[in-house]
């Protein structure tokens, strides 16, 4: 029997990265509001390899 691993997410805080992963093709699992700063909201994607590369790329533009 295969067992099912839980996929891990990635939460990202800055709406404009968000924006920026959306546009690369990463399909937000989720989006809700921050705890901490209840005017402002989380964004939740699929933790990947592909992922971490692409917030790299617009961390060091």
């Amino acid at each position: 029997m295969e067992r099912k691993t839980k996929t891990e997410n990635k939460i990202i805080f800055n709406q404009k990265l968000a924006g920026y992963l959306m546009m690369q093709g990463f399909i937000l699992k989720k989006m809700e509001r921050n705890e901490k700063c209840p005017d402002k909201n989380v964004f939740i994607f699929r933790q990947s390899e592909n992922l971490e590369t692409e917030i790299s790329k617009y961390l060091n533009k």
